[in-house]
């Protein structure tokens, strides 16, 4: 069963990365919206840890500054979501009617 929140601790031993790091990329990529304890703790969601290995994958793998990575990261929120994507092919369908169904 997995868990709904875990510790910056559990998420640098899941991403195979230093603490620190987590907490860095926390002040640079305001797409991270962690939850906090009262005490400061900061607890973070399956959507969070998808999103730090995106951000790992960009840095590590693909090579790009911390810029170049947000730069990145708000192309890919650009795209069609898959809800969007139901809508335009409803469209596309109803065009093609229009058109006689020629394309």
């Amino acid at each position: 069963m997995k868990k709904v929140y875990y510790s910056i601790s559990e998420v640098a031993k899941i991403l195979e990365i230093k603490s620190s790091v987590l907490r860095f990329w926390e002040k640079e990529f305001k797409e991270l919206k962690l939850k906090r304890s009262k005490g400061g703790r900061r607890f973070y969601k399956e959507k969070d840890i998808a999103l730090l290995r995106k951000i790992k994958k960009l840095l590590y793998e693909d090579g790009l500054t911390i810029k170049g990575a947000k730069t990145a990261l708000k192309k890919k929120d650009s795209l069609p979501r898959k809800d969007d994507l139901g809508e335009i092919y409803r469209l596309l369908k109803e065009t093609k009617k229009i058109l006689g169904g020629k394309y």
